[in-house]
């Protein structure tokens, strides 16, 4: 399956936005830093994963119910419903500021009669980025 989402830097809506066309089967850890990347230029330094309660990181940790590890983890493995939300917090630097880029599910699609399965791929988008806008 596909899945479309919509992607915005908190506070900055309208100004920084993207479309996204993504494979239910990226990792977890890939989406987060193809997502990055495709906002910022360059790939993250620190970040985590925010979704349904749960905080997941992208290195080993001790789990516990509500923190997890990203790795291994497919994005099919969060059961995605469309308008759900996930926020990815990325710190680009010790002396830069902090943001959340807030992740919505807009479409799932069956794409059995489509045989194109794009694993990341940018559709649509404002501003060129963090880094290039507002630093």
């Amino acid at each position: 399956m596909n899945i479309l989402l919509n992607v915005t830097v908190e506070d900055l809506e309208k100004y920084i936005n993207r479309q996204i066309n993504v494979s239910d089967e990226i990792e977890l850890a890939n989406l987060c830093e193809y997502i990055n990347v495709s906002l910022n230029g360059k790939k993250a330094l620190s970040y985590i994963l925010e979704y349904s309660d749960t905080v997941y990181y992208p290195y080993p940790i001790y789990e516990s119910d509500n923190e997890k590890e990203l790795i291994n983890l497919k994005l099919k493995d969060l059961n995605l419903k469309v308008n759900s939300t996930m926020e990815i917090y990325y710190g680009i630097d010790e002396e830069t500021a902090d943001f959340y880029f807030t992740i919505t599910i807009d479409k799932i699609k069956d794409n059995k009669t489509n045989k194109v399965n794009n694993n990341f791929e940018v559709l649509s988008g404002k501003g060129y980025g963090i880094i290039d806008d507002i630093l």
